[in-house]
């Protein structure tokens, strides 16, 4: 399939690097160049007489000595304090924020009134009736959008009866967005993006997966979802909390720029050729086209006449 510095990549050393499903000419040129990092890494490592061990496979060794050489406790020498606050200002809305609330809302908007509060109501009846009734989670519970304990059960199912009633005459918009506190006198609210401020007070009344709505505010009428909270956070740079977080952030981003260099010099130093037609034959036509140029198609200076 391929060749670097003379050494052959077999098909099974690329199909190794394929996760199933789809296979797209993305994905194949995805592999085939981590199946020849494969081979460089293993192939340095070993003179170094670090192997592989025993029946463990290429894609596995690579992985797991890579993860332990970087490390990132093996990359926190030298973070200083500048650092530390550059980080802190860059990431500060993770360290200090209001307490907020993420809602997926139903807006319906027609200058009908009428209209308008008939079709907010028809999709508030809907959604009680295909979602079931509210987790029963501790008050305290806290969640991030992607961990919503709510998101299959009542989140994707809100989704679908906003789409069945949206048409062409009518402007039913699904959003979803974060209300903040606005009067957290200690985190300036203009930071944080603000909500109305009639629908806010409703999410804030509101436990995760419960439904609220029609609420008349100043876009239109809203049909309401919770579906995650936070708790206010005030972590000041000093705190113990934001510098174990801050020393993660920069020992991971360290180590991962140090693996990315090295790859890219074990890449760049290698001889590499692609056998594209062998490729095309496993893979399917247009399956090679998003691989780099390899060493016969690279252009090379020319010396002036």
């Amino acid at each position: 399939m391929a060749t670097v510095d003379d050494a052959p990549i077999q098909l099974r050393d690329i199909r190794a690097r394929m996760a199933p499903g789809t296979v797209t000419a993305k994905l194949v040129a995805a592999a085939v160049v981590q199946a020849v990092v494969d081979s460089l890494v293993l192939r340095e490592l070993a003179a170094l007489d670090i192997h592989p061990a025993s029946g463990e496979s290429k894609p596995v060794a690579v992985d797991r000595l890579l993860a332990e050489i970087y490390a990132p406790a093996r990359h926190c020498a030298g973070i200083s304090e500048r650092d530390m606050k550059t980080a802190y200002i860059q990431q500060m809305t993770r360290f200090k924020h209001p307490a907020s609330w993420t809602l997926w809302t139903a807006l319906v908007q027609h200058p009908d009134p009428a209209k308008r509060r008939a079709i907010s109501q028809a999709i508030a009846d809907i959604a009680r009736n295909r979602l079931p009734p509210p987790p029963e989670l501790p008050a305290s519970t806290t969640c991030l959008v992607d961990d919503s304990p709510v998101m299959a059960s009542h989140a994707k199912p809100f989704e679908a009866v906003v789409a069945e009633l949206s048409d062409e005459t009518t402007a039913v918009q699904l959003r979803r967005y974060t209300a903040y506190d606005q009067d957290d006198a200690e985190i300036p609210g203009r930071h944080f993006r603000s909500t109305d401020p009639i629908v806010s007070a409703a999410a804030r009344a509101l436990k995760i997966g419960e439904l609220r709505g029609p609420i008349s505010a100043a876009e239109g009428d809203h049909v309401v979802l919770l579906v995650c909270r936070q708790d206010r956070r005030f972590d000041r740079l000093q705190s113990p909390a934001a510098k174990r977080e801050l020393v993660r952030m920069l020992c991971s981003h360290a180590a991962n720029t140090a693996r990315s260099d090295y790859l890219q010099r074990l890449l760049g130093g290698a001889t590499i050729r692609w056998q594209r037609p062998l490729i095309e034959r496993a893979f399917g036509a247009g399956m090679a086209k998003e691989l780099p140029p390899d060493v016969s198609e690279r252009s090379r200076p020319k010396l002036p006449l």
